[in-house]
């Protein structure tokens, strides 16, 4: 619709592109040099703690658990 019937169709959504990626990179840029950004950061301890398998395949076999933990 914006390249034929809008008046100024082309013009109007490469402008309207390039506001969203500006403010996009607006945002994205002061996100990452919050001094705040650490909440959505997960701590290294916790990273080093994770052994990457869902609650309860540590545990001794059993049927239940042997299905839930099989990786396919």
């Amino acid at each position: 619709m914006y390249w034929r019937h809008v008046r100024l169709g082309k013009t109007r959504f490469l402008i309207g592109l390039l506001v969203l990626a500006a403010a996009s990179y607006v945002i994205g840029a002061g996100l990452a040099e919050s001094r705040y950004r650490s909440v959505w950061d997960i701590a290294p301890a916790t990273l080093a703690k994770d052994r990457s398998e869902p609650a309860g395949c540590g545990a001794p076999p059993s049927r239940a658990s042997a299905s839930r933990c099989s990786r396919e």
